[in-house]
Order: structure tokens, then sequence, then C-alpha cells
């Protein structure tokens, strides 16, 4: 039965009910990658192996990269974000990995992870590699969160941000303070924030920090409403130089596709894409804020980017000229301005399916 997008109440839930079971998923906390999705979740919708990887449905069987045994078969990965794991696809079957494999008649696991940067992205494939000696190919379906996580770029420096930093460094803080200190925390920090060490602060110190506030604006703001282009890009580099590295002594074929926003692809929103894009930026910061990656921002990203790859040897594609290319208003690619619907990822399957036969 069609939905009448104009008497909706909550299109999410109306439009994209599977959406409902990827907030469900949860993660659990991990070395080195930070956190990954729950293990072992079973539904119609989404489903991990026993250490959280999604898996990929090929031949009539499921694949993934759970267990401890080397695949002495060849293989390829698409490495990435939320959208290569396949948020917004309503089965395992209508993800990227199953897509391209069902296209190519080759093997493609899900490395994606939820929420990842490119420091997580590389550190997560560099501890299951060595189980694939045969690889193939790796697709890094990426780009889009380095750019949001660039927001941040105060708290994580020239190492790079990820998501949860603040709960993950408030939480390590916490742990080793006695309880004096952090009395003193749960009173001063919404005053002065991260102006005071509070494992190191004494008292004397901690008079000279109030009095030079004293009269001037002492609340504590944070910079993280412009996104950083060149912080972004510049995480990205440090990053594809591994890549490119790993590639050649494997060796495997690398090719860096930068994923399609609705705002950066020259397409016109579908009729359902503008009610939840509308929806979504009305009932939520983070989608507002995603609103706000404008096409000249895109322009300049995508071009450093392109310039990084062609200076590394690495194949670069920009999928969002792709698809504003080949599609019209009339498709409905995306649940949200990150994940792909079911058609979305049928499409750019097909997209990435024709580039690994050129």
């Amino acid at each position: 039965m069609r939905i009448n997008l104009k008497q909706t109440k909550n299109p999410r839930v109306e439009l994209t009910p599977q959406m409902s079971m990827y907030d469900s998923l949860g993660q659990e906390w991990r070395p080195f990658i930070m956190y990954f999705h729950t293990p072992n979740v079973r539904n119609s919708t989404v489903n991990t192996d026993e250490l959280g990887f999604r898996i990929t449905h090929f031949n009539g069987c499921d694949y993934s990269i759970g267990g401890d045994e080397v695949y002495s078969n060849e293989v390829s990965f698409i490495v990435g974000g939320s959208t290569a794991f396949g948020v917004g696809a309503t089965s395992d079957r209508m993800t990227l990995p199953s897509l391209l494999s069902q296209k190519s008649g080759r093997l493609f696991l899900n490395l994606g992870g939820r929420a990842f940067g490119a420091n997580q992205e590389l550190i997560l494939f560099s501890q299951v590699v060595h189980k694939y000696p045969r690889t193939n190919s790796v697709i890094i379906f990426s780009g889009l969160n380095e750019l949001y996580l660039s927001r941040f770029r105060h708290s994580g420096g020239n190492f790079g941000c990820f998501y949860f930093a603040e709960q993950f460094k408030d939480a390590m803080n916490q742990s080793i303070l006695s309880p004096k200190r952090k009395l003193l925390k749960f009173f001063l920090y919404p005053i002065f924030g991260e102006k005071i060490d509070y494992n190191r602060i004494r008292q004397k110190d901690l008079f000279k920090i109030i009095n030079s506030s004293v009269g001037g604006s002492s609340s504590h703001k944070s910079n993280t409403q412009l996104f950083d282009v060149e912080y972004a890009v510049n995480q990205l580099k440090k990053n594809l130089f591994i890549w490119k590295k790993m590639s050649q002594s494997m060796p495997f074929l690398l090719r860096f596709v930068l994923q399609p926003v609705p705002q950066w692809c020259d397409k016109d929103c579908s009729e359902e894409e503008a009610v939840l894009f509308r929806f979504l930026e009305k009932e939520y910061d983070a989608h507002n804020i995603m609103s706000q990656l404008t096409k000249g921002l895109y322009l300049d990203y995508s071009g450093m980017v392109q310039k990084i790859c062609a200076d590394l040897g690495i194949e670069f594609c920009d999928m969002n000229k792709m698809l504003g290319d080949t599609v019209s208003a009339e498709n409905w690619l995306f649940a949200d301005r990150a994940h792909l619907t079911d058609q979305g990822n049928m499409v750019v399957s097909e997209r990435l399916y024709k580039m690994e036969q050129d």
C-alpha cells in the first residue's frame, strides 16, 4: 500500500522502518578501533558474526570476517563507514558487498564500521588481512565521516578524531580521579570545561584560574561548527599512504571511492527523499549539520582527495559524479543524508561493478 507522504507524521518510521534495527544494533568497546558492532546479532535486517562483522550473502551462502581460520580462496573487501556497512539496506542481501559479489561472481567481504573514520578503517583491515593471503582488491568506499569529524579537530589534533571521543576521554579521565577531584570536576566543568586539568590542579593554580575569569565570559564553548577540509584531507592522506604501501607489498588492487551525499550529486530529490530530509533535519541536530555540507565544500574536498590519490597512484572514483550523470529525481537512493536505500545500493553496486570491469 502506497504511503501518503503529505499525511505521514513520522516518515522515517513509515518510509524506512529498517532503520530501527540499525538504531538498536548497539556497539561494544574494542582495543585500537575504539568500538565495533554488537556480535551475533540475528534479525531479518542485519546480521553480524562472532566478531561483529556484517554478513555478505553470496551464491546461497553467508560469509564474514569472523573466525581464526585462513581463507585460501581469492577474496575482495569493501572498506568504509556505515554506508559501506549497509545502514539503510533492508537486509544483508541488499548491501554493497553482497550486491557486488552477485554481480561480479567474486566474493566481497564487508569491512564497514559504523561511524568509522579513516584511522579506524585502516586499523580494522590490518587486524584481519593476515587471514586472506589471496586478497584481490580493496574498495575504500568512504570520505564523508572524515569531513564530518573535522568539526572536532581541536580534540583530536594530528592523531585524528573519532566518534564518541568525548565520552571516551571523560570516562578515562574520570576513572583516575580521586573522590575529591571528582567532586571538584562536577562543580567546575560546566564553567571551565577543559581549561582545568582536574587530575593535577593545585589549590593555588585553581585560584589563579578563577581570578583570571572574573569579569569575562567563562562559559565553556567548543569550536565545533565549522568543517575543516584541509584537516580531513590530511587525515586521509596519511592513511592512503599506508594503504598504497600495503597494496604494493601484498599485492592487491586498491581503489578509493568518494561516497555519495545527496546535496553533492547533481540530482533532484525524489519525493521520499525530500520528505525524509525535512523531517530528519527538524528532529535531529546531526542531520541538520549534515545538510551544511555544501556543494562548494564538496568541490574543494573532492578535488584535494583526487589529487592525493593521483600523487600516490591510487585509482579515484567520485560516486557523486557517477550518480549525478545517470539518475533522475524519480530514483529514491538515499534513506538520509549519508545512507543508501536498497535502490541506492543497487545503483551504486552497478557503478562499482562497471568500475571493476574497466
